[in-house]
Formats: structure tokens, sequence, C-alpha cells
């Protein structure tokens, strides 16, 4: 085993593996969803490989699997979390017209 084991270990009930093998399958799951899924699943069924083995699996990085592995434990979910900063000033549909403006 390359790497050191990792600080979480992941247990899925039945669930929620069926859940995240549905999106790894959807056609249309966004394809960071899709990965994030991935990552969470081999996590599962292989509690045995490092992180970095992980990352190799579903081409990623370790820092990448490291941080949703984390980000499972403590949430069970796979959205990003909210972002840091101030608010949008303008909305996109705002922003759409005031280009049709300059054309």
């Amino acid at each position: 085993m390359r790497g050191p084991k990792p600080a979480y270990p992941i247990a899925l009930t039945v669930e929620e593996a069926q859940q995240l093998q549905q999106l790894v399958r959807a056609h249309r799951t966004p394809q960071t969803l899709a990965m994030r899924a991935r990552i969470i699943l081999t996590a599962h069924a292989h509690p045995e490989q490092s992180n970095q083995q992980i990352a190799e699996a579903v081409s990623t990085t370790d820092r990448t699997v490291r941080a949703w592995r984390g980000r499972w434990v403590k949430t069970h979910s796979l959205v990003d979390a909210p972002r840091s900063g101030a608010p949008r000033r303008f909305s996109p549909s705002g922003a759409r017209a005031s280009h049709s403006h300059r054309l």
C-alpha cells in the first residue's frame, strides 16, 4: 500500500451506495459530481487503499480525494460548500441585458 492510511474511513449504507452508483451511471450527471461519487464509492469498496491509489483509479489528485472524503464524512453530501466573499452585485440575467445594449 502506497501512502498513509486514510484519515476518513468511508462506510456507506446500501441506499447511499445505490444513490452514488446511479449518479455515476446517469448520462446527465455533471462530471464533477460523478467524479466525487466515484471517489466515495472507491473509498468504500477498497478501504485499504491510500488516497493516492484512489486518485489514480479515478484520474484525479490525492488532494481532491482527501477533500471529498472529509466532506463526505462531515456532511454526507457531494455538493459544493457555500463560497465566501461578497454576494453577487448583478444577477446573470441582468448582466446579459446590459451586454445586449453594447452590440
